[in-house]
C-alpha cells in the first residue's frame, strides 16, 4: 500500500499543476518528498474519530446506528468519549474513553442486557485527580 502511495504522490498528484498554487505543481513548491512509514498503532490512531456520547441508564451507547454495551455500570447515565478507528481490524475498534481511562466495548446483546442485574447505586472509580479545593482554607 505504501508503494502504491508513493507511486501515486510521484506520477500524479506532485506533477499537475494545481489551481490553489497558482498553477505550480507540488512538487515544484515542496518538492517531491518520500512519505513516512507508520506502525499499525499510529495509523489506527490517526483513523481515530471520536463522539461525545451519554451512556443509558442500561449501559447501552449508540455509534453510528450501531448499539454498544458499556460493561463498567459507573459509566451509565455519564457523556463519554466513544472512540472508533474506520478501519476495522486496526487494534481498538472501538472503545469508551473517559477520565483518562479506555474502557472497551461490546456489541450490545440485547437479550442478556435485559437480564443483566444493575447495582441501585453503582460506585465510580476514585479519582485520578489530587485536587481538594478546601484544602488551602484549612491550612
Amino acid at each position: 500500500m505504501q508503494r502504491r502511495l508513493d507511486t501515486f504522490l510521484a506520477r500524479h498528484y506532485h506533477s499537475q499543476p494545481h489551481a490553489s498554487l497558482m498553477g505550480d505543481t507540488p512538487g515544484i513548491v515542496w518538492g517531491s518528498h518520500q512519505t513516512r512509514l507508520v506502525s499499525e498503532t499510529q495509523l489506527a490512531e490517526a483513523l481515530t474519530v471520536r463522539a461525545r456520547r451519554r451512556v443509558s441508564r442500561d449501559g447501552v451507547v449508540s455509534l453510528d446506528g450501531r448499539l454498544f454495551e458499556v460493561r463498567h455500570g459507573f459509566l451509565a447515565g455519564r457523556l463519554v468519549n466513544v472512540a472508533s478507528c474506520l478501519v476495522e481490524g486496526l487494534p481498538a475498534s472501538v472503545r469508551v474513553e473517559h477520565d483518562g481511562r479506555c474502557y472497551e466495548l461490546q456489541p450490545l446483546d440485547v437479550q442478556a442486557n435485559a437480564r443483566a442485574h444493575r447495582a441501585r447505586s453503582p460506585v465510580p472509580p476514585a479519582s485520578s485527580v489530587a485536587f481538594d479545593p478546601t484544602a488551602p482554607t484549612l491550612e
